[in-house]
């Protein structure tokens, strides 16, 4: 596997992706709508056991000897300006409120895509993550905790980098800023500068308006986001998606990670010596609900060797 998308919405760069001869992959919740009713498992949603496993055995096909890509637009419906009165979340306060059920699941689904990209970097792969400009998804503790993870086992600053642009520059709608993190430095390169609006409104006189702005009767300017434009500004423009897949040799082509060492220890080994992580770096992620699924499969075959350290349940 070269590439993957994962919540890839109309998926326009794994269609890049596949014009250009790589072997892709695309995942979104988005995708099940058809399936039949006696079909019980989510197998596109994350936030499901059996999706979030799903993402993981695509990611452990990604090809190790030359380097893949995962690219995550995770939902930020919760974590944006928009929302915030709703969700209580601020860059100082990104857990936001628990005692709402949209807050707790975008909780779930950033810890669950932090946990992705810990496994697309240990399998040698490069992820990017990608947000609008004010989400404060950036802030939240555990994807804080991936970083430091990556600059550990990387031993410097320089295995994680940062980079915001406006799609604007890539035939967007609207200008609308974004940013991304990423294990590849050669992520930067999306950015094309300074945005000029003059030249944008010019260029644009019949622009999407995701606004509307009008005076309440106390005569105060008010403003509304008007729905159907707003989700339209969640799809990638084919510009931006040929950017990402032209982009792809040169994420791959420096190594990350940390360096294997010159004789991989059996499995079971580096399992009984990896350190224990505490439970208060995934309090959303649900571990446990994925365990269970796991351990409840009917064609799950555990080798003798490991049974004395995989309980039945947890």
């Amino acid at each position: 596997m070269d590439f993957i998308e994962l919540f890839a919405g109309v998926a326009n760069t794994t269609k890049m992706a596949r014009y250009s001869h790589l072997k892709s992959a695309k995942f979104d919740v988005l995708y099940e709508a058809g399936k039949k009713k006696s079909h019980k498992s989510d197998f596109m949603n994350i936030l499901h056991s059996s999706g979030f496993l799903l993402a993981c055995i695509w990611i452990l096909k990604g090809r190790s000897d030359v380097g893949f890509v995962v690219l995550l637009a995770t939902k930020c419906s919760s974590w944006g300006p928009m929302n915030r009165g709703t969700s209580g979340r601020s860059a100082c306060c990104s857990v936001g409120n628990l005692q709402l059920r949209s807050v707790v699941e975008g909780n779930q689904l950033c810890e669950r895509s932090c946990l992705l990209c810990l496994l697309t970097m240990s399998k040698g792969g490069v992820w990017c993550l990608e947000q609008p400009g004010l989400s404060v998804m950036e802030f939240y503790p555990a994807f804080r905790y991936m970083l430091n993870c990556h600059i550990v086992a990387g031993g410097n600053l320089n295995k994680v980098h940062r980079v915001g642009w406006w799609m604007g520059h890539y035939g967007g709608g609207t200008p609308k800023r974004h940013y991304c993190w990423s294990s590849s430095r050669h992520v930067k390169s999306l950015d094309k500068g300074k945005f000029q609006w003059k030249k944008f409104k010019e260029e644009h006189p019949n622009r999407v308006e995701t606004v509307r702005r009008y005076r309440d009767k106390n005569n105060k300017v008010r403003y509304q986001g008007v729905k159907n434009t707003l989700r339209a500004t969640e799809i990638y423009p084919i510009k931006f998606a040929r950017a990402v897949v032209d982009l792809h040799a040169r994420l791959i082509s420096e190594p990350v990670g940390p360096a294997s060492p010159p004789v991989v220890p059996p499995a079971l080994q580096s399992f009984l010596t990896f350190p224990e992580d505490s439970p208060e770096q995934w309090p959303h992620a649900r571990l446990g609900d994925v365990f269970k699924y796991l351990r409840k499969l009917k064609g799950l075959r555990v080798p003798r060797e490991w049974e004395p350290h995989i309980p039945d349940a947890i």
